[in-house]
């Protein structure tokens, strides 16, 4: 493995859990956010989550996905397992939770089973990419 798919890698993996931990806190908040009692508090965490999501998720999704390509790529990974194919379903399954969870700030509350189910599929999906990462990188 030469120096730059080290350092892509490790770029891969930072992105990805830092993208991970916004889309786990993101759903997080939405969830709470059904506590608040004014319309004023409801406003102002709408607007901090709709400029995370913008300015710090979606930038660090672009990376990780580049930088997961490349490491497909440059691996050959998809020739030597078929776990890739499963940590890519969950990756896609997680890109529709993110786009239900941004959905919900700007749109508005779902009903609260269904915006805690999301917050559990987060994190379960999250917690098998992981365990699909660690336990069969390549």
């Amino acid at each position: 493995m030469s120096e730059f798919q080290k350092i892509n890698l490790t770029l891969h993996v930072t992105t990805a859990a830092l993208t991970l931990g916004i889309l786990f806190l993101q759903s997080l908040a939405v969830v709470m956010s059904r506590r608040l009692d004014g319309e004023s508090q409801i406003a102002a965490l709408r607007s901090i989550q709709e400029r995370i999501q913008a300015f710090v998720y979606y930038p660090m999704l672009v990376v990780m996905i580049i930088t997961g390509t490349f490491n497909i790529h440059a691996t050959n990974a998809f020739a030597q397992g078929k776990w890739l194919h499963w940590k890519l379903l969950f990756v896609l399954l997680l890109l529709g939770l993110g786009y239900l969870i941004g959905r919900e700030i700007k749109v508005g509350p779902y009903k609260k089973p269904f915006g805690i189910l999301i917050h559990i599929m987060v994190f379960v999906l999250g917690y098998s990419i992981l365990w699909l990462a660690v336990l069969r990188p390549y």
